[in-house]
């Protein structure tokens, strides 16, 4: 082995002879300058407390701290190894498989990949030991390189990502829980919703205020025109308010109503009349009206008889919680000579459901 060395600008005690050994008593102060070292088998113990060759950044440290290069401060030397064997570098690369004599870090001869040991357990799996919090971040992974039955994540919001198609088994909503877009809870704005809100779970599409349909846990309401379903005013009895009931007042008086749940595009509403008096030397009409929502909606009747006769009229756009009433009055009333009184009764609604088809025809004459 040879050692080159500057040429020697100054005698010391090793100055001559060095072929016959250099030993560790150098006077203190008094450096070694060579031009080379050469082994010999009598050559004492070459030994110094620091070796030091470069400057700066650019510089090969030996001390008490360990071996280093690229500092001359050992704590700041981007390669470093103290004298307990730990290695510090920016990166390496070693063109033959290697393995660590402690713990191993992977016997590569099978071919198998580097795998890190803290956290690795013997079946090649990384486990939460393996990696530190928040330690991964890039944009970089390969497609397919995460392969897995399930993720487990607190929220799936936590993964951030268009999810393309999605092929799934099941989904259950707890009580908790919706599905919604552009509907900001049931039955409120315009889109859809559906989940569970207050008391069950419900449905709704479309307009809240407008065509819609929805389930609230118990019915299921369709508002608006259907293709094949319309609501038309008929003759089939769909509800009844019987009870017959009287008035002498000279001005319009509510006797009857009822209050619409549910929005209904058209419906018929009939309803029995009939003057009763106390005495014949009374002589006028008695009268009734439909009303809605307390103002006047239908026709002014009339009847002066005892019979009772029914008046008919159709009525559309009926909204949810409209109240539909009947107004009588008399035109005599109350007297000293007799009572001319306004009775009605049977105060009732029709309507029909039924497939609607817009049927079209072509005359082919010959």
């Amino acid at each position: 082995m040879e050692i080159p060395l500057p040429t020697p600008t100054k005698k010391d005690v090793y100055s001559e002879g060095f072929d016959k050994g250099l030993y560790r008593n150098k006077p203190q102060g008094s450096p070694v300058v060579y031009d080379s070292i050469k082994d010999r088998k009598d050559v004492g113990l070459l030994s110094w407390g620091e070796l030091e060759v470069g400057k700066e950044d650019q510089v090969f440290k030996v001390d008490e701290n360990g071996l280093y290069l690229g500092s001359t401060e050992f704590n700041n030397a981007p390669f470093r190894v103290d004298m307990k064997g730990n290695v510090v570098g920016i990166s390496a690369t070693f063109n033959q498989y290697f393995h660590l004599v402690n713990n191993t870090l992977d016997d590569i001869s099978d071919g198998s990949s580097f795998k890190k040991v803290t956290g690795v357990n013997t079946s090649n799996q990384i486990t939460e030991t393996s990696i530190a919090d928040d330690s991964i971040s890039t944009p970089k992974l390969q497609a397919n390189s995460v392969t897995a039955n399930e993720i487990n994540v607190s929220q799936l919001s936590a993964i951030s990502a268009d999810l393309g198609a999605i092929t799934a088994g099941t989904i259950t909503l707890p009580n908790t829980g919706w599905i919604k877009g552009g509907q900001t809870g049931y039955d409120t704005g315009t889109g859809f919703f559906l989940g569970y809100d207050t008391d069950a779970y419900k449905f709704s599409i479309g307009d809240s205020d407008e065509n819609k349909l929805t389930w609230d846990g118990s019915e299921l309401f369709v508002k608006g025109n259907i293709a094949w379903i319309e609501v038309v005013a008929s003759d089939d009895l769909r509800h009844s308010n019987d009870a017959k009931k009287t008035t002498t007042s000279t001005t319009p008086v509510k006797l009857k109503e009822i209050k619409m749940n549910n929005d209904l595009p058209a419906m018929r509403i009939k309803f029995d009349i009939r003057r009763n008096t106390t005495s014949s030397a009374c002589g006028g009409d008695v009268y009734a009206q439909i009303y809605k929502n307390g103002q006047a909606w239908g026709t002014q009747q009339s009847w002066a008889n005892a019979d009772w006769t029914t008046f008919s009229e159709d009525f559309t756009d009926i909204k949810k919680n409209d109240l539909i009433q009947l107004y009588a009055w008399s035109e005599w009333g109350s007297s000293e000579t007799c009572d001319d009184i306004a009775e009605v009764q049977n105060f009732r609604i029709y309507y029909t459901r039924q497939f609607k088809y817009d049927e079209t025809f072509t005359n082919q004459d010959p």
